[in-house]
């Protein structure tokens, strides 16, 4: 059976269910009250839902309002995990709240995140470009530093890269 609660600070006007669903309880117009609302996907995989209150309109991560309504407010640097790694998953089971360094730890572990190639938000190449950087050193024409200097990186950095210290997964 699936459970409902106020959502804090809109006690009364919205609930969210144990199954990731938000519910409008109460309405100045008939016909809305006891609808499931409808969420908008966000580009980074999250779901949006709006909520209005006495003429107010505010945007909430959909995870964030069942994470209130069940879990309470978060303990000073805490945010909320999504167990299985599915953001669109909603559900009571699959929040937790999680220091930062534990969200990205699980992040890499479920394979959410990696330190390899493109995945990882610091990375300035492509698989393309490592394997022009490495086919045009082989050629024996150019060196570490023209290449660094033709990439924006430094030598170290694109030595690595020829000798598969990193993107040793590129073919």
């Amino acid at each position: 059976m699936t459970e409902w609660r106020d959502i804090p600070g809109y006690e009364g006007f919205y609930a969210a269910s144990d199954r990731g669903e938000i519910m409008r309880t109460m309405s100045r117009t008939s016909g809305k009250a006891g609808t499931i609302r409808k969420t908008m996907p966000l580009n980074n995989g999250y779901l949006l839902m709006e909520l209005s209150r006495k003429g107010e309109k505010r945007r909430y991560l959909v995870h964030q309002l069942v994470a209130l309504a069940f879990l309470g407010e978060p303990a000073d640097g805490l945010q909320i995990n999504h167990i299985n790694g599915i953001k669109t998953d909603n559900r009571l089971v699959n929040l937790e709240y999680v220091t930062a360094g534990d969200n990205q730890r699980h992040a890499y572990k479920i394979g959410l995140r990696s330190g390899d190639g493109v995945k990882n938000s610091q990375s300035k190449l492509t698989e393309d470009k490592v394997k022009r950087i490495r086919s045009r050193y082989a050629k024996g024409d150019i060196t570490q530093r023209q290449l660094a200097e033709d990439y924006g990186l430094c030598q170290q950095t694109i030595g690595n890269v020829i000798t598969r210290k990193s993107w040793d997964h590129v073919k």
